[in-house]
């Protein structure tokens, strides 16, 4: 592990640390550049076959795990609109993603994919309007949304739109 390594920054999931879907692990080594770097991505990765078990953020970042082992991280299924093809790329082969208990989804705004701020309840919810109206938007009856709890049988999934700063977010029920 090198501590003075900065991990790198993923613009569609600003702090996979905070989410879980990157954590430290010494004794991980990459099935992808054969470093031992002290993380690893704990997230889903899709693959036809046995997908990877240990996977640095460098080698998820540059897409060298996408080109030399055929594996996909962040899926995109909400259609509500579409994104460009460079998104979906950096989406799809760059950026790590995130577990949920139903498939995750990606959600957009402004013709873009937005960026994952992780799993939230109502304590950070009653704060933001404009996620509260994405849920009931998605269809989360309102008498449900102070029952969302981070890490809860029914949590919300908050993403920020890159382009406006909305807030969008959708439920995930365990």
């Amino acid at each position: 592990m090198s501590p003075e390594r900065a991990l790198p920054s993923f613009r569609l999931h600003p702090d996979p640390v905070a989410t879980g879907a990157i954590e430290p692990d010494a004794d991980a080594v990459c099935e992808c550049c054969g470093e031992q770097t002290g993380w690893n991505h704990t997230a889903p990765v899709y693959r036809v076959g046995e997908s990877p078990e240990f996977l640095c953020p460098w080698c998820i970042a540059s897409g060298r795990a996408a080109r030399e082992l055929e594996v996909s991280f962040a899926t995109y299924t909400v259609t509500n609109e579409p994104i460009p093809p460079e998104s979906l790329d950096e989406l799809s082969y760059r950026t790590p993603c995130f577990s949920s208990w139903q498939d995750p989804m990606w959600m957009t705004h402004c013709g873009d994919a937005a960026a994952f701020l992780g799993e939230v309840g109502w304590d950070t919810l009653q704060s933001l309007p404009d996620a509260q109206q994405s849920l009931l938007d998605y269809g989360l009856p309102a008498e449900e949304l102070p029952h969302l709890v981070k890490y809860g049988w029914i949590a919300a999934l908050l993403f920020r739109c890159l382009t406006c700063g909305t807030h969008v977010a959708y439920y995930d029920m365990g």
